[in-house]
């Protein structure tokens, strides 16, 4: 897995995307903590995830509000 060959803990790699049909499910299963960035107009900002297992860790609305999250995390 690419975390691995970049020598990064998969808990320590934040994955963003927008897609709740298929971006999340996968990272989640190998440990990534993910946030979905909606856009508010984007193709997927009013999808619902078809399950817990689909949904991200967390919400944006904006890819513009990422940096701001990143500070608050340290």
């Amino acid at each position: 897995m690419l975390v691995d060959e970049l020598g990064v803990d998969a808990e320590h790699t934040l994955y963003v995307a927008d897609n709740p049909e298929k971006d999340f499910f996968g990272a989640r299963r190998v440990g990534l903590r993910t946030i979905w960035c909606r856009h508010a107009r984007g193709e997927y900002s009013s999808r619902v995830p078809r399950s817990a297992e689909y949904a991200a860790d967390e919400v944006l609305d904006a890819l513009g509000d990422l940096p701001g999250r990143l500070k608050r995390e340290g």
